[in-house]
Formats: C-alpha cells, sequence, structure tokens
C-alpha cells in the first residue's frame, strides 16, 4: 500500500476523482463512464480483441461491454495481475496463478 495522492484545489485537498474526472465527467457523457465504488477482476476478450470487462460493485458481479476500446489504467501493480487474470501473459505466470 502507499500513501494517497492529494491535490489541492481553490485551497483544499481532493483526490485524483475530485481534481480530472468529476470536472469533465459530464461533458464527455457518451464516451465516458466512471463506475465509483467498482473493482475490474477481468478483462473479457472475443478473437483476442477485449470488449469488455468482469467488475464487482460493492460485491455484485457486472459486465460492462466496451463500444470502442478499453484503457488499461491499473497502475504498475494491479495492470500485470489484471492481465494475468484475463489470460495474458507468459504460460508460466498462467500456471503459477492457475488460470485456464
Amino acid at each position: 500500500f502507499s500513501t494517497n495522492e492529494n491535490f489541492i484545489s481553490f485551497g483544499r485537498r481532493v483526490n485524483t476523482y475530485s481534481a480530472y474526472v468529476k470536472p469533465v465527467e459530464g461533458s464527455y457523457k457518451e464516451k465516458l463512464d466512471v463506475r465509483r465504488y467498482s473493482v475490474v477482476s477481468k478483462i473479457l476478450f472475443e478473437k483476442n480483441i477485449a470488449v469488455g470487462v468482469l467488475y464487482h460493485r460493492h460485491g455484485i458481479p457486472r459486465v460492462a461491454m466496451a463500444r470502442k476500446e478499453i484503457i488499461l489504467s491499473a497502475g504498475a501493480y494491479v495492470s500485470p495481475i489484471l492481465l494475468i487474470k484475463s489470460g495474458i501473459g507468459s504460460q508460466q505466470d498462467l500456471d503459477a496463478a492457475k488460470v485456464t
């Protein structure tokens, strides 16, 4: 774990969501869908093309399908784990993670 990165806006500390996503969220409603309180557990593929994600929100599994593309931005530690859970990686890593 690491410390949360905080930003200052109008003299108040704010998190990444408040500083960057919230101000533009309404402007990109057709292109950007932010699902707060959600954790992605797997990228879904059709013929080697990422088409959606399996995620959990409040413990309930859900699926979100992409119209155009999926951007993976889970950080230096979680991105590789998510790729391995989705079946992308060396056979040795996939076997160690018990991914079939």
